[in-house]
C-alpha cells in the first residue's frame, strides 16, 4: 500500500509539472540563467526539492524539442495523437525481448530523424518523412540502440505506455 501511495504522489507531481509551464525544465533553465550567481546557497534555496524531482522526471517530446511532458507515457501519447507515431504498433505481435529492442531503436530513430530534419523542412513534412521511415522499418538498425538523448526519460518509461500500465493506474485512482 505504501508503494502505491508513493506512486500516486509521483503521478500527482508529474501532472502538476505538466500543467505549470514555470516548472518545466526549459523554463527552469531560463530562470536559472537570469538569476545572479552570487552564491551556491542562494541557488540551492531557489528551488524546492519536490520541484527538482518533478523536473528530473520530465520527458522531452519526440518531435518538438521545446516541449516537455510529465512522463514517457504523456510524450508517447502525444506522438500517437498529434503525429501518428505509435510505439505500440512497433511492439505489437512481438516477443518481450524483441519488442524491447524494437521500441528502443524506434524511439532513438524518431528522435534522431527529428533532430536531423528540424529546421530543414516544415514540421508536417518532417513528421510525414519520419512516419514513412518508421513504416519502412528504417529504425531496424543496431545503430539506433545508442541513445539519441542522454538520460532520455522515454527510454526508461516507454514500457508503461506500451503495456497500458499507467493508464490502468490512472483509472484506479479516478475510481477511488
Amino acid at each position: 500500500v505504501t508503494l502505491r501511495r508513493g506512486r500516486r504522489a509521483r503521478v500527482a507531481r508529474r501532472r502538476a509539472t505538466a500543467r505549470d509551464p514555470a516548472r518545466r525544465p526549459r523554463a527552469r533553465r531560463f530562470v536559472a540563467a537570469a538569476m545572479s550567481r552570487s552564491s551556491d546557497d542562494d541557488d540551492a534555496d531557489a528551488y524546492d526539492d519536490g520541484e527538482d524531482d518533478a523536473l528530473e522526471d520530465a520527458v522531452r517530446d519526440l518531435i518538438d524539442a521545446d516541449v516537455a511532458h510529465a512522463s514517457a507515457t504523456a510524450a508517447l501519447r502525444r506522438a500517437r495523437d498529434a503525429h501518428g507515431l505509435d510505439a505500440r504498433d512497433v511492439a505489437r505481435g512481438r516477443g518481450c525481448e524483441e519488442a524491447h529492442y524494437d521500441v528502443v531503436k524506434w524511439l532513438n530513430y524518431v528522435r534522431a530523424e527529428a533532430e536531423k530534419k528540424r529546421g530543414t523542412m516544415t514540421k508536417e513534412a518532417m513528421v510525414e518523412a519520419i512516419r514513412a521511415g518508421a513504416k519502412a522499418r528504417a529504425w531496424d538498425d543496431d545503430a539506433y540502440l545508442k541513445p539519441t538523448l542522454e538520460d532520455d526519460g522515454a527510454l526508461f518509461g516507454w514500457e508503461a505506455y506500451v503495456e497500458g500500465r499507467e493508464e490502468e493506474e490512472e483509472e484506479e485512482e479516478e475510481e477511488e
